[in-house]
């Protein structure tokens, strides 16, 4: 057993270590042009495909239920910087939706989709994977506290998810400290409760009494029942301007929605999006997904997986 001195000398090597390839990280995000690097490859590449095909597929859907959803972050990043493709290692297509049409749409899913009753956090990809294998190739939702998922694939394995968040109109005497109360007030809430079905109704009891969001404005935002408001940092408020009306960009080669000003929504968020990232070549969902395969001796043959990181 390595006692204190030797431990103490292992972490210093390791600080240095560390130091030395931050350093060496750094100096590349500085000197690489980020529009240069290549498409992803293999089975990411494939991926990314069936998403942008998958989420035409659902945008139309919607449609026909006159439910309006817009494209945002990190794919708009792949269409700005990536010519208008993926973020190489990006591997999931994330769309906001208004209030009102977020919440119908989660009653949608609920009556004319496959939709998963999801009591908490638990054994989530294993009860995604259940029934990924149980209604192979059909539409399947599953609401979290911070967002909607809808996914298409016959096993973990092969997968494609999409994302709805939502965004309201807020009362225009609204301030950024009226939201970051909003947010912290929330973030303390969702954690006493372990049920999920008993934290969405305590979501509508907000929705219906709350002194920060209106039937129409000229302010949007991010709100209940969205990762952004809770876990990301307050990015700013919009106007109807900048958000409406939507407009199609072709991503990936389809056509899909975004807002007015996209390019505006990606550097507030984003700052200077056209840097190489800190998060360079990891991805989200399938590094979480591939964890709880690689603990069934099943693996995404992709290295991006391999590496659980922090969404």
């Amino acid at each position: 057993m390595l006692n204190y001195e030797d431990l103490q000398k292992y972490f210093n090597v390791l600080r240095y270590k560390n130091a030395t390839l931050q350093h060496q990280f750094n100096y590349l995000r500085q000197h690489i042009d980020a529009t240069s690097l290549p498409p992803a490859e293999g089975y990411l590449r494939e991926i990314q495909l069936r998403t942008a095909s998958f989420a035409k597929e659902f945008v139309e859907i919607l449609d026909t239920y006159n439910i309006k959803p817009f494209m945002l972050y990190g794919a708009l990043i792949g269409y700005l910087r990536h010519n208008k493709g993926f973020v190489p290692w990006d591997d999931d297509i994330d769309f906001g939706l208004m209030g009102a049409d977020f919440w119908r749409l989660i009653d949608i899913m609920r009556e004319d989709f496959i939709f998963l009753n999801v009591p908490s956090a638990g054994p989530l990809w294993q009860i995604i994977d259940e029934a990924l294998h149980k209604y192979p190739n059909k539409i399947i939702g599953l609401q979290t506290p911070y967002c909607l998922h809808v996914y298409k694939g016959t096993s973990l394995e092969n997968h494609v998810n999409i994302e709805f968040m939502p965004y309201y109109y807020w009362h225009n005497s609204c301030t950024s400290k009226d939201f970051l109360n909003h947010a912290k007030n929330l973030r303390g809430i969702i954690t006493k409760y372990h049920s999920w079905e008993q934290l969405f109704t305590f979501y509508k009891d907000i929705l219906s009494d709350n002194p920060y969001y209106c039937e129409k404005s000229n302010t949007i935002a991010t709100g209940l029942g969205s990762f952004t408001l809770t876990n990301w940092k307050f990015s700013g408020f919009y106007t109807n301007d900048q958000f409406f009306p939507l407009q199609n960009i072709t991503f990936e080669n389809v056509e899909l929605p975004t807002i007015n000003n996209f390019e505006y929504h990606t550097k507030k968020v984003y700052g200077n999006y056209m840097q190489i990232p800190n998060d360079v070549g990891i991805t989200v969902t399938n590094s979480a997904a591939n964890a709880y395969l690689q603990a069934q001796n099943r693996k995404i043959d992709m290295i991006e997986a391999s590496v659980r990181c922090k969404h």
